[in-house]
């Protein structure tokens, strides 16, 4: 019979085997980024960051700049403050604060594991949680504008317009969430299953009505609405679908289903069983996306787009994906050219899964964390 005292003595030896894995995961991911701290930013991060605070005022950026910027917008969240090590957050109180912690907790945690691995400057900065600063009604309106004098201390976000000032881009909290919840292994399970040769050659997308107020006079004219009504006309090239209908009156979203623009959602697995992924801005660029598709073994057909994310300059259009117009109006004819070049579409998923598992790892959110910080602090004229 198996006694209960056996039991338990299994039970403690697993539990510290799990406890010595994680150690050693932990111990490995320290050393991959200190090393890579030791060896040099890499220049593409340090090109992106300098790129980020070419505006900076010449005197520097003072307390009250900081202050003044958190006081303009409700979406710049919280004043995140870095002090002997201990990481403090201060919120807005115009937003409601679950949504300020969801946007938060996932910088505060990796601040704070960024930290136990090497000491991070005194610093304070304002974060944003908008999809892009000052972007809403430029994307209702279809126009672009430049703002540069809204915000006067940098504001850390996840995605830019490219005539935005003032922005320091960061790797996004939605990504961040999706690694703690094993978007890796999803990816690395995906790619097993599926191989190349394996994959259906068909685009493939699933997503929210998002990138403006979708109603019933004009939501024919939404990149997203084309990119579903070309998967109707052709089904051959494209499967696309809302999977998610976001803030949408009862007639709009009456008419979305009655032309089929909807359908079930999709996990990554899903997704990367077909050898066409399409990268199409929302709000702006689509964060999370990104960064999962260019891990993937699939070529991305990723949309023109004036929204930039941290590691946009890393992938380039031909080499590690297939581009195509705003409007998806030669979105089929870059699928059929795809389906007619598989040997070169191939090598340009390659290409981007290389680039991606070069410098798109979890160690290397931590430097560019690292980064950002470290430049962002050599500019404060202030002690904190």
């Amino acid at each position: 019979m198996f006694s209960k005292t056996k039991f338990r003595f299994i039970l403690f030896i697993s539990m510290l085997f799990q406890l010595t894995t994680i150690e050693a995961n932990n111990l490995e991911l320290k050393n991959e980024v200190l090393t890579k701290i030791k060896n040099g930013i890499p220049q593409w991060m340090l090109n992106q960051i300098s790129k980020d605070l070419i505006l900076v005022p010449q005197s520097g950026i003072s307390r009250q700049l900081i202050i003044d910027t958190l006081n303009q917008d409700s979406m710049c969240l919280a004043l995140f403050a870095i002090k002997n090590g201990k990481i403090d957050v201060t919120y807005n109180q115009k937003l409601a604060i679950e949504i300020q912690q969801d946007a938060c907790n996932p910088i505060v945690a990796i601040l704070t594991e960024l930290n136990d691995y090497i000491s991070l400057p005194d610093i304070e900065f304002v974060y944003c949680m908008d999809d892009a600063p000052f972007s809403w009604y430029r994307i209702v309106e279809f126009k672009e504008y430049s703002n540069s004098t809204k915000y006067h201390a940098p504001v850390f976000t996840a995605c830019k317009h490219i005539n935005d000032a003032n922005c320091l881009l960061i790797p996004d909290f939605h990504t961040l969430k999706s690694i703690a919840n094993n978007v890796i292994q999803s990816i690395a399970s995906g790619n097993t299953k599926y191989p190349w040769s394996s994959k259906i050659n068909k685009a493939f997308w699933r997503g929210a009505t998002t990138g403006g107020l979708y109603r019933l006079h004009n939501f024919t004219q939404f990149p997203r609405v084309k990119l579903a009504k070309l998967s109707i006309d052709f089904p051959e090239h494209i499967d696309a679908k809302f999977n998610y209908l976001w803030a949408l009156d009862g007639e709009t979203q009456n008419k979305l289903h009655e032309l089929q623009y909807t359908g079930d959602t999709a996990s990554i697995e899903d997704h990367i069983h077909y050898k066409y992924q399409i990268l199409i801005d929302g709000n702006s660029a689509s964060w999370p996306r990104a960064y999962w598709q260019y891990q993937c073994n699939s070529v991305v057909f990723k949309q023109d787009s004036n929204f930039i994310v941290w590691h946009n300059d890393l992938f380039k259009p031909w080499i590690h994906y297939i581009p195509f117009e705003q409007d998806c109006a030669n979105l089929i004819e870059k699928i059929n050219w795809a389906i007619n070049n598989d040997d070169a579409v191939e090598k340009i998923a390659q290409a981007s899964n290389k680039t991606a598992n070069e410098c798109l790892q979890y160690s290397d959110i931590l430097v560019y964390f690292y980064a950002v910080i470290t430049e962002y602090a050599k500019l404060l004229v202030y002690n904190n």
